[in-house]
């Protein structure tokens, strides 16, 4: 399990290919994927939905770009 900043929890499932993504508070947000371009992404829980703000918005960036920064890096190398 990776946490960021104590507020965001991201649980492996499915062999690191998606991550279930969980507020501080224990609620379920969502899912990041592994697409087939090699990067994550998330995906809202269709369910909890609702509006956002922007501190909370940060935070799913943030776990984005953590989740996304090695293969990035090798992306970068490859294209130099």
């Amino acid at each position: 399990m990776k946490i960021l900043e104590d507020k965001i929890q991201l649980i492996p499932k499915d062999c690191g290919l998606i991550f279930k993504v969980h507020f501080e508070n224990g609620k379920y947000l969502g899912v990041m994927i592994k697409d087939v371009d090699g990067y994550y992404y998330f995906e809202m829980d269709k369910v909890s939905g609702g509006l956002w703000n922007s501190y909370g918005l940060k935070l799913i960036s943030k776990a984005i770009d953590l989740l996304n920064k090695d293969w990035n890096r090798k992306v970068k190398a490859a294209l130099n």
